[in-house]
């Protein structure tokens, strides 16, 4: 049988390779005996390539230089894992670019990790960005699991004031773990729509703040769903939108910008680094100053 040949052959090399190691007489030879033979040779010439072994005044030693080398391949190692994890995100966002859509369920618990809150900013301080206070009716697009709205909701409740947050919710998986959460937390002043905020459900004029958080880049037609966005506040009402890099639809200020003054709102300002974390608010003019224009 041909496998019997070969292990006989296998067998025979490798005896014939230990009784040449038992007669080696200084270490060099040692290494030079598993330099010429294979394939246990082979394994001693990368070794020695690499800068591993190397023979110094006749003896075999393990050099300094193998931590050096380690050091180096993991670098190089990372620097690789790095490329690729750019590359992804490139794809990912000219992707997402082409064909926005909804965040998938899937990738909610994203959301509440703690190091993205750490680098992109803390709920409490993209609420007191846009300006959100007691009393105030919101309406929250794009809620997904509802990682603002218990905060929203407790915020416009405050003092007894009676606020009140309304949330359009596209999809049946987010609407689910929405309602769960509020549940869990015993909020009682939240409406939970499902629909889409290209067609918003909702009647003109009734709410004090829009707030959208890393929602404008999942929305195909930007410039109707922000018209409905502008339709739905009251006069003087507020518009704040927030973008966070590590999103992968993230837009820059200057489309939300653009978007806004299109339909008629005015810029308020911006707050946070424009190519990390910000939040853009603009008002949408009162009655009186538009009836003047």
């Amino acid at each position: 049988m041909l496998w019997r040949h070969s292990l006989l052959l296998i067998v025979g090399k490798a005896n014939s390779l230990l009784s040449m190691v038992k007669s080696a007489s200084s270490d060099s030879e040692f290494y030079n005996i598993l330099c010429e033979n294979l394939p246990i040779g082979g394994v001693a010439h990368v070794a020695a390539y690499l800068g591993f072994l190397k023979v110094v005044n006749g003896r075999c030693e393990v050099m300094r230089i193998f931590a050096a080398r380690w050091l180096q391949g993991l670098g190089i190692m990372l620097a690789m894992l790095m490329g690729i994890f750019l590359l992804g995100q490139v794809i990912l966002r000219v992707k997402r670019r082409l064909h926005p859509e909804p965040m998938p369920p899937e990738i909610a618990p994203y959301l509440e990790a703690p190091l993205r809150r750490k680098l992109f900013g803390s709920l409490e301080r993209i609420v007191e960005r846009a300006g959100v206070s007691p009393g105030m009716r919101v309406l929250e697009i794009g809620p997904g699991p509802g990682l603002f709205t218990v905060l929203l909701a407790r915020r416009v409740a405050a003092q007894s004031n009676g606020g009140s947050v309304t949330c359009v919710e596209l999809q049946s998986k987010m609407i689910e773990m929405l309602l769960q959460r509020l549940d869990a937390e015993q909020i009682g002043n939240v409406e939970v729509v499902q629909g889409d905020g290209q067609h918003l459900p909702l009647p003109d004029e009734c709410f004090d703040m829009v707030f959208l958080v890393t929602v404008i880049g999942e929305v195909p037609d930007l410039p109707t769903f922000f018209s409905e966005c502008a339709r739905v506040l009251k006069p003087g009402g507020i518009l704040s939108v927030t973008e966070q890099l590590c999103d992968p639809d993230f837009r820059l200020p200057k489309t939300s910008r653009e978007l806004a003054l299109a339909t008629g709102l005015e810029d308020v300002g911006l707050t946070g680094n424009p190519w990390w974390s910000y939040t853009a608010n603009f008002r949408k003019a009162s009655s009186v100053a538009a009836s003047t224009l």
